[in-house]
């Protein structure tokens, strides 16, 4: 397994996929613009202002219901270490003042009575393998309600999305540089934006350099139901990383029965 040297300050969070080599020169740390910081900050405070004028939105519908209650019980990046073993630090966003949790979901029922654990594995969620066993539909306006302690948490609108990318710009570097397992990272302008952006929040650049994460980790990409609504599977991503989730409805609403780290990019 590789190892993942990251170096933490106040102001950044520098991360290298490759092993480490105790001869190598020590990565630069940035300080954050003052400017920038004031920036971002505006943009999230606007969002959260924005936000409490929405009333949450009601999707219609059993598997609807079901996914809310799910995700509400499963998402919370300030607890990464239960979702598994990882490569990446399980402190990713504790010093966060902010969450931006994502704005829609897609969700897949069964329609048969078979609950076929072997096949609900990662490499099962393409549309085209299932869509004769699944009813699969989008929430395009996912409003879960979750509540962190000392952390404001606000929802990726498209509004957010277009302020946070034009903010952070596009200077990436290219991926698999110099191999495949390293993804592409910041430089110039969008680096010295992503710093003073990580004072306040948590973002990271997608792995093959075409645009950034802004979701706080686990991104919830599907969830999984039987058909009588009794056991779920939530397959999810942590940064370059994944897995899923299983659970179980009981008499008291959704447990978590377990989660498992099963593929990395």
């Amino acid at each position: 397994m590789r190892g993942i040297v990251v170096i933490l300050s106040a102001s950044i969070l520098l991360i290298s996929c490759k092993k480490e080599d105790d001869n190598a020169p020590a990565l630069e740390v940035i300080q954050p613009r003052q400017e920038d910081v004031a920036t971002i900050g505006k943009i999230l405070n606007k969002a959260v202002d924005r936000q409490r004028s929405m009333p949450p939105v009601k999707e219609p519908g059993r598997a609807h219901e079901e996914a809310l209650a799910v995700f509400q019980h499963f998402w919370n990046p300030k607890m990464l270490r239960r979702y598994g073993r990882h490569e990446w630090d399980t402190e990713l966003y504790a010093d966060a003042k902010y969450l931006i949790v994502q704005r829609s979901l897609e969700v897949a029922t069964r329609r048969d009575d078979k609950w076929p654990m072997d096949e609900l594995r990662y490499s099962y969620r393409a549309r085209d393998r299932r869509e004769d066993d699944w009813d699969v539909e989008t929430i395009a306006n996912f409003s879960p309600t979750v509540s962190i302690p000392d952390t404001i948490v606000v929802s990726l609108t498209k509004e957010l999305s277009d302020e946070l990318q034009g903010f952070l710009g596009g200077d990436l570097t290219e991926a698999t540089t110099p191999d495949i397992m390293n993804p592409a990272q910041a430089r110039g302008e969008s680096r010295m934006k992503l710093v003073a952006a990580n004072t306040l929040v948590r973002f990271y650049s997608r792995h093959w350099g075409d645009g950034w994460h802004l979701i706080s980790h686990p991104e919830v990409e599907q969830i999984l139901f039987d058909r009588e609504y009794r056991h779920a599977l939530v397959s999810f991503r942590i940064v370059y990383q994944g897995g899923y989730a299983l659970y179980d409805k009981t008499s008291e609403g959704w447990k978590l029965a377990t989660s498992t780290i099963d593929w990395i990019e």
